[in-house]
């Protein structure tokens, strides 16, 4: 039966100093920083059987009340502790991988190898050092210059490669946070969608300047590009007022969207050719050199109002008909002088009510 001795309550036999034995932690007290251990591994009779309690484990500290600076591992129920007395106190200076005599198995190493697999980890060489979790989560100094930081399951892992200079990441999903903006890689599980968007902008301007752009798939599965410029939440970084949207789709057309509400809307049609202009605005065209344009097919021109077109120069019209008005015969106007008859036809021209000139 294990014998119930604290070191905080009376003083163990002096023959303790100096002895060294294992144990298996029992409990944890984080706070106080302390472990109960019953030791299983000692001096026969002395220090092979005892239960010990509020054992302080070794940290690393810049302050004697424990708030300054600390560099502890916090031991979990079941390890093994390296238990030394000094002044008849027991203090736990370390831990210890057990051997499969000891334990015939170890999580930690299970869970690691683990990870190694789906990684093809290369293992261990001499020299290394290693933080890990029964988890599986490790933190890998190489002997060589690398460093490894990898999750469970090898889900998220980063390497750092000072001979190649390169930090290489494997994740699925990334976030990355600097003074001049963020940048968000993901891919939603549920919707199997993936996307990549850049948020810049400056800390003096924003939010009120900001620009966004989105890469990937959406709902919309022509979807590839979306980029916006303008105000957005403080908080959030969202789009609030959108200046400008533009959306580029896999077939290769491009849609182009300005102003609050798409007040221009030009959308070119990478698969069909064609282009639309769409805007609630007005449209001016000023041009110091000669419009030339070429159409094979029907030109229509409609319009609710008035048109008006102005020649400094002469006016050249080719048509192999011309109909003013509609579907009438010949070209007549109100000027037109009545009692006119068609030579060919033989029917009179009858004056248009409608067209002004003196044709």
């Amino acid at each position: 039966m294990a014998i119930e001795k604290s070191p905080y309550e009376g003083m163990l036999e002096e023959r303790l100093n100096g002895n060294i034995c294992l144990g298996k932690v029992v409990s944890v007290n984080v706070e106080k920083r302390t472990c109960q251990v019953k030791t299983e591994i000692g001096m026969k009779g002395v220090s092979d059987a005892l239960d010990l309690y509020d054992v302080q484990w070794q940290s690393m500290s810049a302050s004697v009340d424990g708030q300054g600076d600390e560099d502890t591992t916090i031991p979990r129920v079941g390890m093994h502790a390296v238990v030394t007395f000094l002044n008849s106190q027991p203090y736990i200076v370390g831990f210890y991988r057990p051997t499969p005599a000891f334990s015939s198995t170890d999580p930690v190493e299970a869970a690691l190898d683990s990870a190694r697999s789906s990684l093809n980890h290369s293992g261990l060489s001499p020299g290394d050092r290693i933080i890990k979790t029964v988890a599986g989560n490790y933190i890998l100094l190489r002997s060589g210059g690398s460093v490894e930081i990898l999750t469970n399951e090898g889900l998220c892992k980063t390497s750092w490669l000072p001979t190649e200079s390169v930090i290489s990441s494997l994740a699925e999903s990334y976030e990355l946070t600097v003074s001049g903006g963020l940048m968000f890689w993901t891919h939603d599980r549920d919707s199997d969608e993936s996307s990549l968007r850049y948020l810049i902008y400056d800390k003096g301007r924003a939010p009120a300047h900001v620009m966004d752009f989105q890469f990937g798939t959406t709902k919309n599965p022509n979807h590839l590009i979306t980029a916006k410029l303008g105000p957005a939440d403080p908080t959030s970084r969202q789009q609030t007022s959108t200046t400008l949207d533009l959306s580029v789709a896999a077939d290769g057309s491009v849609s182009l969207a300005l102003g609050q509400g798409s007040k221009i809307l030009l959308k070119l049609n990478g698969a069909t050719g064609d282009i639309e202009l769409t805007t609630q605005g007005n449209i001016t065209q000023t041009v110091t050199g000669n419009v030339t344009q070429t159409v094979t097919g029907k030109v229509t021109v409609k319009t609710d109002s008035d048109v008006s077109v102005t020649a400094k120069g002469d006016a050249l019209v080719k048509a192999k008909k011309i109909k003013l008005n509609g579907e009438q015969s010949g070209i007549t106007t109100i000027n037109s002088h009545g009692g006119v008859v068609d030579l060919i036809t033989g029917v009179p021209i009858r004056p248009s009510k409608t067209v002004f000139s003196d044709v």
